[in-house]
């Protein structure tokens, strides 16, 4: 079952940054599922390094935006980003001991409704403004 899944209300009406905010849902997802059918710290390791590099691509596509269109808030925003990408990272703190899979089940919970929460606040307002600069 899946932990989070696309809604047609996580668009910010711009196709890239919308792309990508599907993908990052698709790589928690997959990670959740791999986790709680077969926990192997290995995979799950990968599954998580892949989703941050993701991230950062991702998070590179919106400040590029940001700096074209000189959106006002930038600062926050990229703030905002790094505590997503503190999170992913702190996933490996849970491969040490037998706290791995409840650890890291707990992990893509919170990226997953970070993630939706960024989507719906911070990111709707981005997406507003981009429209309104003229973006697709």
């Amino acid at each position: 079952m899946p932990i989070v899944s696309w809604k047609d209300e996580y668009s910010v009406g711009i196709t890239k940054i919308d792309d990508e905010h599907k993908k990052l849902i698709a790589m928690i997802d997959e990670a959740h599922d791999y986790v709680e059918s077969q926990p192997s710290s290995d995979a799950v390791k990968k599954l998580l390094a892949d989703m941050e590099n993701y991230a950062i691509s991702h998070f590179d596509t919106e400040e590029a935006y940001m700096k074209v269109y000189d959106y006002p808030d930038t600062k926050g925003h990229k703030a905002e980003h790094a505590t997503f990408l503190e999170r992913v990272r702190a996933g490996d703190v849970n491969f040490a001991d037998d706290t791995f899979v409840p650890g890291t089940v707990k992990i893509l919970s919170f990226l997953a409704d970070w993630l939706v929460t960024h989507i719906l606040g911070s990111d709707k307002q981005f997406g507003d403004f981009l429209m309104e600069k003229g973006a697709k």
